[in-house]
C-alpha cells in the first residue's frame, strides 16, 4: 500500500526544492514538519499553494519560525 502525503515535492537542483499543497495548512499539518526536514537539507524551500490552498491563521507562528532564516521562499 503507497502512503499518501497532503503535498507534492519538486526538486529544482542546485539544493532548491518546491513544495506543492492542495490543503488548508494549519500547524499540526504534516506539511509543517516536512518543511523542518527540507529547510535542514536545502539551500531553498519553494511552498507553493494550489488553488484551493491556503494557510490557517493558526499557522502564522509557526509559518514566522520556519521563516526566519530566510531559506523559505
Amino acid at each position: 500500500m503507497t502512503q499518501q502525503y497532503p503535498f507534492q515535492i519538486k526538486d529544482h537542483g542546485d539544493k532548491v526544492i518546491e513544495m506543492i499543497v492542495g490543503d488548508v495548512i494549519g500547524p499540526e499539518h504534516k506539511v509543517a514538519e516536512a518543511l523542518r526536514i527540507l529547510l535542514k537539507k536545502f539551500d531553498f524551500v519553494i511552498l507553493s499553494l494550489k488553488e484551493n490552498a491556503s494557510l490557517h491563521p493558526s499557522f502564522a507562528e509557526t509559518m514566522a519560525e520556519l521563516s526566519a532564516a530566510g531559506k523559505l521562499l
